[in-house]
């Protein structure tokens, strides 16, 4: 018979086993053609700049992390209870980055969002970003041809297709 001690440090050891797995993944290609492994089950996700702080509210806000810049006093009421204090991050696009490596780390995010122009400035950062910090850093279309495209993408990445779906299909009538 398995003396109890025994069977308790056992199951802790599989329990932390477990726990120290890498989380599944898979491979998503982004607006910018770059293919980049993202957790199957996204939870917490950081807007790397206003626009994309947007498009993650609407399609799963309780996966932010943060706010990019506080929402105004004046805003508060339409955001829903639970994000309305988010900290205020800072970005990591726009005129100057304000949030430094370390702390976007320190917010632990399972994928970085950048919602807007897609080129070759963009591309670097995202590729520097995501090699420094081992944060997955999606690049999203900010055209308004490519809305409804935009959607379906982050809805189906942050796990919300019926929801990405629903809301491409709003902007295509």
């Amino acid at each position: 018979m398995i003396a109890p001690r025994l069977l308790a440090r056992v199951l802790l050891a599989l329990v932390v086993a477990v726990a120290a797995l890498p989380a599944a993944a898979r491979t998503v290609v982004d607006s910018a053609g770059r293919r980049v492994e993202v957790p199957d089950r996204i939870e917490r996700a950081f807007a790397a700049g206003p626009p994309a702080a947007i498009l993650v509210y609407a399609l799963a806000p309780r996966t932010l992390v943060g706010w990019p810049r506080a929402p105004r006093p004046q805003d508060l009421p339409y955001l829903l209870p639970e994000v309305r204090a988010l900290p205020e991050l800072g970005r990591l696009t726009g005129r100057g980055d304000t949030i430094a490596t370390e702390r976007l780390m320190a917010v632990r995010p399972d994928v970085v969002i950048d919602f807007g122009t897609i080129d070759d400035t963009y591309r670097s950062l995202a590729d520097r970003i995501q090699g420094q910090t081992g944060v997955p850093y999606l690049l999203i279309d900010g055209r308004f041809a490519s809305t409804a495209a935009s959607l379906r993408l982050l809805g189906d990445v942050l796990g919300v297709p019926e929801r990405g779906e629903r809301l491409a299909a709003e902007t295509e009538r």
